[in-house]
């Protein structure tokens, strides 16, 4: 058993998704969360600094809360940062890439996957090149939508102006065919998206499975502490006594969200500092 957190990463709100999913599949883990809000978007940003800011992220994790894995809540940083976070890190680091690419081959019934993320994430073929890996024969298309990372930073999910901008830009890219057939799995790329699943399924339509790869990347993160003897001991009590939410950017905004999302009025949420040494409160 090791009762040490886990830590979690991203370039803003949209992680904590994947913090909601944790707290469902492994509900005695303590979370320790960083969102990269003074830098976002992460989707337009160069190789190099995308990296620079996840081994940021992560090294304060490690150092302030000791954390015993780290979940890459994101997936512009996996795409461009998951290897330099393993060879820096002695932790298990989880991406959400694989993860995500395995939901959309076990929900495709026609071998026909669509995906859709931030312009970094689809410039990298990642989930492409993943997809592939595995099954030569899909057909995998992807779309970047930056917009939809704003809509969700700005609290939009649940409006009408939402509704209409994802529809828009969403509908009529899902609807076209290729060999006469359209996709029957949306592989959400971004973890920002699910928050927008309502408006992203209305645009879709009921034929289309809407695939959260945050579920299996939490599976894989309990699959690897169970191996490693790692999970909480669930004979202590209160094991979220120490939870807390950081970050970069507007702390208010960040914690109303925070805890209405992951339904803990009592959550801590602080703000994180930004210096050439790295993140520091």
């Amino acid at each position: 058993m090791d009762n040490r957190g886990i830590g979690y990463i991203d370039s803003g709100l949209g992680g904590l998704t994947v913090v909601a999913e944790a707290l469902k599949q492994i509900p005695n883990e303590s979370v320790y969360f960083v969102g990269d809000e003074a830098r976002l978007p992460y989707g337009p940003r160069p190789h190099a600094e995308i990296v620079k800011f996840s081994l940021q992220m992560a090294d304060f994790l490690v150092k302030k809360h000791d954390i015993k894995i780290l979940v890459v809540a994101c997936n512009t940083a996996t795409a461009q940062a998951l290897p330099d976070l393993r060879a820096h890190l002695s932790i298990p680091v989880i991406g959400v890439i694989y993860a995500g690419a395995i939901s959309g081959i076990n929900a495709t019934r026609n071998l026909h996957i669509d995906i859709v993320g931030t312009q970094s994430t689809v410039d990298s073929k990642a989930y492409y090149n993943t997809l592939k890996s595995l099954n030569a024969n899909l057909i995998v298309r992807q779309k970047a939508l930056p917009d939809f990372v704003q809509m969700v930073e700005h609290d939009l999910a649940g409006t009408k102006q939402a509704q209409a901008a994802v529809y828009a830009q969403l509908h009529d890219w899902v609807s076209e065919t290729v060999d006469g057939q359209k996709a029957d799995a949306l592989v959400l790329g971004c973890t920002h998206f699910p928050i927008l699943t309502k408006e992203i399924s209305e645009a879709c339509g009921p034929d289309v499975t809407i695939v959260d790869p945050a579920i299996a990347e939490i599976g894989q993160t309990f699959e690897i502490l169970k191996a490693d003897d790692a999970l909480y001991d669930s004979t202590k009590i209160n094991s979220h006594t120490g939870d807390t939410i950081y970050t970069t950017g507007s702390i208010d905004r960040f914690a109303k969200f925070a805890k209405r999302w992951l339904g803990d009025d009592q959550l801590t949420v602080k703000e994180l500092k930004i210096s050439d040494q790295g993140l520091f409160e």
